[in-house]
């Protein structure tokens, strides 16, 4: 339980507006400089790794939750994590509790421009007194790394906050936003360079009027009109329980209210991975939607469903398996390809690619050693003729495929040694670590792949949320 703060530990709940625009902020002054690109927590330039780990025990604390903290440098990563944030860390408001599940997501972007990286944590099991369920702490980056200055945010009493979050310039004012959500709405806390004193969030129109769920809210546009879009995947009464898109799209006098009925996936087990990238180099957003298949029978192994952007978006659906195009490999039952997605540009050519982890895949004769598949932008599509698949057991691979070694559990696509290429990073449950390879023109390589372990000690690890 997390008890209300004293003034000394703000809270950014004090206001939710229930508008169906989003509007600029009018407190927001224009930034001093370009804000820190995501995940340069001390603004050196280097992207820093910060890794959920949700299961951890603090103190007496079990399943409390910790981040670990690896910083970058003009090297790459650091061979260790050199900071630990829980919600016993100076500065952080509340304490850690049994199965807060801090970590459960984490996001980065530089939300109040001051050329440091912030950090926004959920615990999705945070109960808070006189609040809803679940909250998102938010820390202040800082020229010496990621700082004491944190900020809860909560939304109201039966309201639940749940991940992921995602970060992304919603209302054109060259700040990011940090954008999260609930069951019955998305939620936005506007970036702004007095983001250190209380500030509200919004709550956007919700996306159907018949028991909406929402699953996640991603950031693109969607629509090629050069203004971000919000695009929600939800399930309701009304969909028959399916997940549906409803799309708030931008313009000059902000979001506009959710327009439904603009496509759906038929994903069964609702709760799925998903990102939002441009796939096909055609300056519309396209989103990407995993299904692992694990409890859903209609798709043994898993697949990729990329809904394309366009004047009207999502009208045009492809489907991406270990059976189609270039994918390397075949779909088993139980492989789980698609349980995990990160969306960037790993080759450079200005299209998005999709790392994706399948937890469930065997190698040879060892069970679930898991494997991650680089599925690579196209002409029209997602999918190239040279998608990739790596595993423990590849060439040039750090660490030894082992059973249930969870390879590929969690991924993200980060811009690790500043070429401009994103690297792919591999979370392995076995190992307590991540394993780092490059991205390339041609491709991701194995050249100076190496793995940093450990992390922790809980075994599992979430990596920063991505496309």
């Amino acid at each position: 339980m997390r008890n209300r703060r004293s003034a000394a530990m703000p809270v950014l709940s004090a206001a939710v507006l229930t508008a169906g625009l989003l509007l600029a902020d009018p407190t927001a002054a224009a930034a001093a400089a370009a804000p820190a690109k995501a995940g340069d927590f001390n603004g050196d330039g280097y992207v820093d790794l910060a890794a959920g780990e949700p299961l951890a025990t603090v103190g007496t604390a079990d399943y409390a939750g910790r981040v670990r903290v690896v910083y970058g440098s003009s090297t790459g990563l650091k061979s260790a994590p050199s900071q630990t944030i829980s919600e016993d860390s100076a500065g952080m408001p509340g304490a850690a509790e049994y199965n807060d599940s801090f970590g459960s997501n984490v996001v980065s972007a530089d939300f109040n421009a001051d050329g440091c990286a912030d950090l926004a944590i959920l615990a999705d099991n945070e109960f808070v007194t006189g609040a809803g369920s679940g909250s998102v702490t938010l820390v202040l980056g800082a020229k010496t790394g990621l700082s004491s200055t944190a900020f809860a945010i909560e939304v109201p009493a039966g309201e639940g906050l749940y991940g992921p979050a995602h970060a992304g310039d919603l209302n054109h004012d060259g700040i990011p936003d940090l954008i999260m959500h609930t069951a019955s709405a998305p939620y936005v806390l506007s970036g702004s360079t007095s983001l250190t004193t209380n500030h509200p969030l919004q709550r956007l129109t919700p996306p159907d009027t018949d028991q909406p769920d929402v699953q996640d809210a991603l950031v693109g546009d969607v629509n090629g009109d050069g203004r971000p879009d919000l695009t929600v995947p939800y399930i309701s009464a009304f969909t028959g329980w399916k997940t549906a898109f409803a799309v708030y799209f931008g313009s000059a006098s902000g979001l506009q209210p959710p327009q439904r009925g603009l496509g759906g996936d038929d994903v069964q087990n609702g709760y799925a991975a998903m990102g939002m990238g441009d796939v096909n180099g055609d300056g519309k957003a396209d989103l990407i939607i995993g299904n692992d298949g694990l409890t859903d029978t209609t798709r043994p192994g898993g697949q990729i469903r990329v809904w394309l952007g366009a004047a009207t978006p999502f009208a045009v659906q492809d489907t991406i398996s270990q059976d189609t195009g270039s994918v390397p490999g075949g779909g088993e039952d139980g492989d789980g390809f698609g349980g995990t997605i990160s969306v960037g540009d790993l080759d450079g050519d200005g299209r998005a690619d999709v790392l994706t982890g399948g937890v469930g895949e065997d190698i040879g004769t060892v069970t679930d050693t898991g494997s991650v598949w680089i599925v690579y932008g196209g002409d029209t599509t997602l999918g190239s003729d040279h998608d990739q698949m790596f595993s423990q057991a590849s060439t040039g691979v750090p660490g030894a495929s082992t059973a249930y070694g969870a390879f590929g559990e969690s991924v993200a696509l980060l811009d690790l040694n500043k070429d401009g290429r994103l690297d792919p990073v591999i979370a392995v449950r076995h190992d307590q670590g991540v394993v780092l390879l490059t991205g390339a023109a041609g491709g991701a390589t194995v050249t100076g792949a190496r793995e940093i372990k450990p992390i922790g000690d809980s075994g599992e690890y979430i990596l920063p949320t991505v496309g």
